[in-house]
Parts: C-alpha cells; structure tokens; sequence
C-alpha cells in the first residue's frame, strides 16, 4: 500500500493485532490496517488510485 499509493512510511503505523480476512469470489483475502500518525490522513490521493480510505475514530 506504501508503495502503490506513494506514502511516506514514516508517517505509518501498522496495526499489529488486526487480524481480519474477507472472503471473495476468488477466494479469502486478508485486511491490513494501517495508523497514520499525521493530523489528517490522504484521502483523495488514496481515493484517487481506486481505494477506499475507512477513518475509524
């Protein structure tokens, strides 16, 4: 995610005890969560790669 949407991972913090995965039609597919450690996170360039930034406050 770092890489395709051009973050800084310094400003990054992986959620460690996340552990979810979601069943797809191809098949199981495992959901990272990500903590940004900025004020505010970059929506519209995530947005504007075809993901989906889901604030959880």
């Amino acid at each position: 995610m770092i890489e395709r949407c051009g973050l800084n991972p310094d400003e990054l913090e992986p959620v460690c005890d996340f552990n979810h995965w979601a069943q797809t039609e191809s098949g199981p597919v495992r959901i990272h969560l990500l903590s940004f450690t900025t004020l505010d996170a970059p929506k519209a360039e995530i947005e504007a790669l075809g993901d989906e930034l889901k604030p959880i406050s």
